[in-house]
């Protein structure tokens, strides 16, 4: 068995969806303005590898003396990988352009929180439902969350991260020896293997009539892949 635990902090000039888009600073004035986590900024890891031989067959735990047996009993072995991960960042949005910088006069001027902290904000888009932020019409419930509308005036840029990614993947393994340098090889790989829904981040526009809404997932549905080989 092996683990390992990563912690990192991604940090960029500006927030973007794809390290090959082209983006602008709201001002020259204050750059500091557009600092956000970069779109990977994944703060935590964990990684769990392991790997164990069933103890049956030849000279194992189970002793199988039949040599037609053991090729068919012995040889067995079951591995997984688990990972866990922190959710990666997205962009609230409030679809108003107050603020006329250059050369870029369409970016969005952020959003307006009202009794509500960003932590509290946080914890409720990451649950499974958060029907306190959410209004009649589907779009952030104005009590708490408004676009930043008035001209010249400047908003929250808020950036709220995601569901974690939890998956798990195993694989079952026969090594079974045919001659004495013959040896045939059997693996039944699980993907996702408790086919384990993970959902995506939410819509960040709190105008959208599916604000904090998603429909997509980070990991597919459960797949079994068989393979079979031999080697000499």
């Amino acid at each position: 068995m092996n683990a390992n635990y990563t912690w990192s902090h991604n940090l960029s000039d500006t927030f973007a969806v794809s390290n090959n888009l082209t983006d602008y600073y709201t001002t020259l004035r204050d750059r500091n303005l557009n600092k956000a986590p970069a779109p990977f900024d994944i703060r935590q890891t964990f990684r769990v590898f392991w790997t164990y031989e069933l103890p049956v067959g030849k000279g194992k735990m189970l002793d199988v003396s039949n040599g037609a047996l053991d090729r068919l009993v012995g040889g067995w072995s079951l591995s997984g990988i688990t990972q866990w991960n922190s959710g990666t960042p997205y962009e609230l949005t409030g679809g108003y352009s107050t603020f006329t910088g250059w050369p870029d006069a369409t970016s969005d001027s952020g959003v307006v929180l009202t009794g509500i902290s960003r932590s509290r904000l946080q914890n409720e888009l990451r649950r499974s439902a958060a029907p306190s932020l959410i209004g009649a019409d589907g779009r952030a419930n104005p009590a708490y969350l408004s676009p930043a509308s008035t001209p010249g005036v400047l908003g929250q840029f808020l950036y709220i991260y995601g569901p974690h990614l939890v998956t798990t993947d195993m694989a079952l393994r026969k090594d079974a020896r045919i001659r004495e340098r013959l040896r045939f090889n059997f693996q039944a790989e699980f993907l996702n293997v408790f086919n384990h829904p993970v959902f995506a981040a939410g819509t960040g526009s709190i105008q959208s009539t599916s604000f904090g809404q998603t429909s997509t997932t980070q990991v597919a549905p459960r797949s079994i892949q068989l393979r079979a080989f031999l080697s000499w």
